[in-house]
């Protein structure tokens, strides 16, 4: 899920929350083995694209800060 709120200065606001896994075959498939993921980003638009920094984690020990500029492809 992905909530995104527009604030003023061409900035946008991004929450979002996933859940998934990758597995090999489909009989290993576990739904308690999911991992859980909660995430935040701020974005400008600017003429040249996007810039996007963000935060994300999916437990105590893993966590990242992400950056992105440009359009996605």
């Amino acid at each position: 899920q992905e909530l995104r709120f527009k604030l003023p200065l061409r900035l946008y606001l991004t929450a979002q929350y996933d859940i998934g896994e990758v597995y090999r075959s489909g009989d290993q498939i576990k739904l308690r083995n999911l991992q859980h993921g909660i995430g935040a980003s701020v974005a400008l638009d600017t003429p040249i694209g996007p810039f996007e920094l963000s935060y994300g984690y999916i437990d105590k020990d893993r966590h990242r800060w992400h950056f992105n500029a440009g359009f996605d492809f």
